[in-house]
């Protein structure tokens, strides 16, 4: 068992000269073998929150962000290394020369995972068949079907998804429920940000509501569906 502790974490854009915050006190706590969810409108700091997490080089920050060990009730604290993390953004470039074999074995290089491991991702999301293809001729839904067979394949401690159900069809979400179901089950502690609330009712287990960058509403899915209806904060 472990969590993702974060106390009074802010974040800003290095670029903008007013340095406002796009996350503001940002005091939060996410369990392993669990699966959580950021909702709130566009521009509320989901998507900042998971690249701030990651230190994407555009953003800085302050605060701590920490994962908590708990071996007999004791916590060792420790930053989130990229060895302990994997990241599937909403939207990611590649060079318009790339084949999907060029991208994967990207990964297979710089990343270390096994070939049999990646392998058997790749043929859960069905895109085995398309290693010699050009990223440029990929559908969307291909595009993320690999891109989640990547993601899947590092077995990472920690798993943020920014968006991941996007131009999946319905058996490519299928799939990636199922992924995302197995991960926790094996003690992954996966954090979404997600407009879905299809995907919030069948797989979150707590709802963190983000508005202007501050969290407005927290709390376990029973609660939040119980105060939803007169309350609780919509998902959007």
């Amino acid at each position: 068992m472990f969590e993702l502790q974060l106390k009074n974490f802010w974040a800003w854009y290095r670029a903008s000269a007013s340095r406002m915050a796009v996350l503001q006190a940002v005091s939060l706590r996410f369990d392993s073998g669990r699966v959580h969810f950021l909702c709130g409108e566009n521009g509320s700091g989901k998507s900042s929150l998971l690249r701030a997490l990651v230190g994407d080089p555009t953003l800085e920050s302050s605060g701590e962000v920490s994962i908590c060990s708990r071996p007999s009730g004791r916590e060792q604290a420790q930053g989130l290394e990229r060895s302990r993390w994997a990241y599937l953004p909403q939207n990611q470039s590649f060079a318009f020369s790339d084949t999907v074999d060029d991208y994967l074995n990207f990964y297979r290089e710089h990343r270390g995972f096994s070939a049999e491991l990646l392998g058997r991702h790749l043929d859960t999301f069905q895109v085995s068949h398309l290693s010699h293809e050009f990223l440029t001729t990929l559908s969307g839904g291909q595009w993320r079907r690999v891109q989640c067979a990547v993601f899947f394949a590092l077995r990472r401690k920690v798993c943020l998804l920014d968006e991941p159900e996007s131009a999946l069809d319905q058996s490519g979400y299928y799939r990636l429920r199922a992924e995302i179901q197995r991960a926790a089950r094996e003690g992954q502690l996966i954090v979404i940000a997600s407009h879905s609330a299809r995907m919030v009712d069948e797989l979150a287990e707590t709802v963190t509501v983000l508005e202007r960058g501050t969290v407005v509403w927290h709390s376990d899915i029973q609660e939040y569906r119980k105060l939803r209806p007169s309350c609780g904060p919509s998902v959007t």
